[in-house]
């Protein structure tokens, strides 16, 4: 009861499984819910906090989390991909947003469907050339989608529909792409 609406990262040894440390959210009064997390290459963390409107960055090295960007549109943040300096990331109830690194503050951008489409209820997400794949399970039939991009990740040019409905696919939530 006492953990109720605090939340932190930990750090395991993947060799020995050892917990080497723990990282909290910084305290600022709110309920937080550390969902997705993203480890870069240069090892910086980024995770959505899907009970307050924010995505945390663990900088390498770095004692505590910062906050890397606030948007009070946002509602629920779930999944996570970094391509190039654009982070995108879904919200449960808005869709998908990119979010520009290299500015000297983030810059956010909704990225509108096409026609026709819907991203609503997006989850997990995984970087595939020209987009990412993705879990939309808060349409029914849950789904799996694949979301192309413009080059220059400024909009959505395609929506396509992989996998719907199908008896072994309930509960979708995260995804890996392999191969």
């Amino acid at each position: 009861k006492e953990h109720q609406g605090h939340a932190a990262l930990a750090a395991f040894s993947l060799v020995t499984s050892e917990l080497l440390r723990i990282v909290p959210v910084p305290s600022d009064g709110r309920d937080h819910i550390l969902g997705d997390l993203l480890i870069t290459p240069d090892g910086t963390v980024y995770a959505t906090d899907s009970a307050a409107p924010i995505i945390w960055r663990l900088a390498p090295g770095a004692e505590e989390m910062d906050k890397l960007i606030e948007y009070p549109a946002w509602i629920s943040l779930q999944g996570l991909v970094l391509q190039e300096r654009t982070l995108l990331v879904a919200d449960y109830a808005n869709g998908l947003y990119a979010i520009d690194l290299s500015a000297s503050a983030p810059v956010v951008h909704a990225l509108a469907p096409p026609a026709g489409a819907t991203l609503l209820g997006l989850d997990g997400l995984a970087p595939a050339p020209g987009g990412l794949v993705a879990v939309q399970n808060g349409v029914t039939p849950q789904r799996i989608v694949r979301i192309a991009l413009a080059p220059d990740i400024s909009a959505i040019t395609g929506v396509t529909v992989l996998a719907s409905a199908l008896p072994h696919l309930t509960d979708l939530a995260l995804l890996t792409l392999v191969n």
